[in-house]
């Protein structure tokens, strides 16, 4: 796709800000205005698109896709994004430890554990250990007990952690940053210690490590996105 616009901007608007290519209000998939609630997101996202080359790149327009996801959710869409997040506590990747070998084991330990006892002491309840394949049952006050908080999420919230757990696998992980207890770094170490363990003994081949490149870079985006709705809302009148 060939670019169009010679420039971008930022504009205050009743909502919120806007993003200008040229003269144009950029827009979301579903054709609305992309009016985002701070100015940091929106020069963030103008970025973006004031980085793109003749031709477009669009898979690089990460927080543009995440923001757009965001704008166009309606009710029905937001219940369904809800349970999705949230059921990933059920078979979340921190409480799915391997039997063996020892050593995996440790590292599962020595990352995990920690981060398990981070949820029991921020939500009150944490998901049960488990080793092998089968997951241990969860009471269902726990199912809950997440679910309440993800339903707390505004949209700009939500749309991130869905990104993260999709990417982590882990809900726990993906709370953990949005409570700001982990960085993107410390976020992509934990999520990925079965496939560092799995590269230290078998080593790496270019299709996964282009995967894992794609993934890394969604993980940045979610993360990045939180801290640009946490930036200061001013008073929009």
């Amino acid at each position: 796709m060939k670019r169009v616009y010679r420039q971008t901007g930022v504009r205050r608007e009743a909502g919120g800000f806007v993003v200008l290519l040229d003269d144009s209000v950029l827009r979301s998939p579903g054709r609305r205005a992309l009016c985002l609630p701070t100015e940091p997101m929106a020069r963030a996202i103008a970025s973006e698109w004031d980085g793109q080359g003749e031709e477009l790149d669009t898979t690089s327009l990460r927080l543009t896709k995440l923001a757009g996801r965001a704008v166009d959710m309606d009710a029905a869409e937001r219940a369904q994004a809800e349970a999705t997040v949230a059921a990933y506590v059920e078979t979340d990747l921190v409480s799915h430890r391997a039997e063996g070998p020892p050593d995996l084991v440790a590292d599962q330990v020595a990352a995990w554990d920690p981060l398990l006892e981070w949820a029991m002491q921020a939500f009150s309840k944490a998901p049960r250990i488990t080793v092998g394949i089968l997951p241990a049952p969860n009471d269902a006050s726990m199912a809950a007990c997440y679910a309440d908080i993800v339903a707390g999420f505004d949209l700009y919230e939500l749309v991130s952690l869905q990104a993260l757990t999709s990417v982590t696998g882990s809900l726990v992980i993906a709370l953990a940053v949005f409570k700001q207890e982990l960085d993107a770094d410390r976020a992509w170490g934990v999520s990925q210690i079965d496939e560092t363990y799995r590269m230290s003994r078998c080593g790496d081949d270019p299709e996964a490590a282009d995967s894992r490149a794609i993934r890394r870079e969604d993980l940045n985006a979610a993360v990045r996105l939180l801290e640009l709705n946490r930036a200061l809302k001013p008073v929009i009148g």
